[in-house]
């Protein structure tokens, strides 16, 4: 269907076919349930799942051995459940995101102060939004579509181009525009040119990424935040939408710097590393406050620094 780009053995065509023969009507059948009940069909969609959720919960298991060490037992266990269920809800939540082009939708589920809505108010310079895989990181593009802001957003592809096509589909809804992390040069230049830039820039690295300490770890972040916000000379902040339950999100802005100056710092490398840090810092304490939010399926701290690895 010309959506491969390279040669992908049949074995995995077939399987990446079943995935969105499976999920098309998952889409269809999960609309037939109002926004607010999704946290509840999440919980009973993890229940019926459980014995085919190990390798899924042993990943959490491994991740909060660092991030929380002292979580053990029943009390550990009962986290992990937590944290899949809001995980599931969340993608349940991406299939009904065509709802969130209502401005009576949003506001009926999505608490803020005037403050959020005027720290993108910037004209002299570009505006850095920065989320990590945190409450629901998808609703700030529409949301802030609802309020008149046009935002630039970065996503990464899906291994299954089925699904990705999907999910691109979907986020063409939400109002702002859409980039993918091979057209960061676009990027560069919407950042030179005063625009609006939404990342979610929490995954893993690898060697292109500089470490900052998460959760006291030593951990691979990407450099485009840090880097875009130096470029623009522009506001960076973070934003985060902390589930309340009953279908409703609070969100919460965290002004980090009113305007990046590169005459602040003494390279273009040290900028970056302070910028990152800075954010990094701030998702975590923000995690801190409900941490069974946070997305900790991921391989945070998959790669390690050259120090660490020359240890092995």
């Amino acid at each position: 269907m010309g959506l491969y780009k390279k040669k992908v053995p049949l074995v995995k065509r077939a399987s990446h076919v079943m995935e969105i023969l499976f999920l098309l009507p998952l889409v269809v059948f999960v609309n037939f349930f109002p926004f607010a009940w999704l946290h509840g069909l999440a919980r009973f969609l993890v229940f019926v799942l459980n014995p085919v959720l190990g390798s899924l919960k042993k990943r959490v298991r491994e991740n909060l051995s660092f991030a929380y060490p002292d979580l053990q037992g029943k009390e550990r266990e009962r986290f992990i459940r937590e944290n899949l269920a809001h995980n599931l809800r969340v993608f349940l939540e991406v299939m009904q995101m065509h709802k969130f082009s209502s401005s009576r939708f949003v506001d009926r589920h999505i608490l803020y102060e005037e403050e959020d809505i005027k720290i993108l108010e910037v004209k002299d310079r570009s505006v850095i939004g920065v989320e990590g895989h945190y409450g629901n990181w998808e609703i700030a593009i529409p949301f802030y579509a609802r309020h008149g802001f046009r935002v630039h957003f970065v996503a990464k592809h899906l291994s299954n181009p089925y699904v990705d096509r999907l999910l691109h589909l979907v986020r063409q809804k939400y109002g702002g525009q859409i980039y993918y992390m091979e057209e960061s040069q676009k990027l560069v230049k919407l950042a030179r040119e005063g625009a609006i830039l939404g990342l979610v820039a929490d995954q893993d690295a690898g060697g292109e990424g500089v470490f900052v300490n998460y959760f006291s770890r030593p951990a691979s972040t990407f450099k485009g935040p840090a880097l875009l916000a130096l470029v623009g000379q522009a506001r960076l902040f973070l934003a985060t939408f902390v589930y309340l339950g009953k279908g409703k999100y609070r969100l919460k802005t965290k002004l980090l710097v009113d305007r990046v100056k590169r005459e602040d710092y003494g390279s273009v490398e040290e900028a970056i590393a302070k910028l990152t840090d800075l954010w990094v810092s701030a998702l975590e304490e923000a995690v801190r406050q409900n941490p069974q939010q946070y997305f900790w399926v991921h391989r945070r701290w998959k790669s390690k620094p050259t120090y660490e690895a020359q240890k092995k």
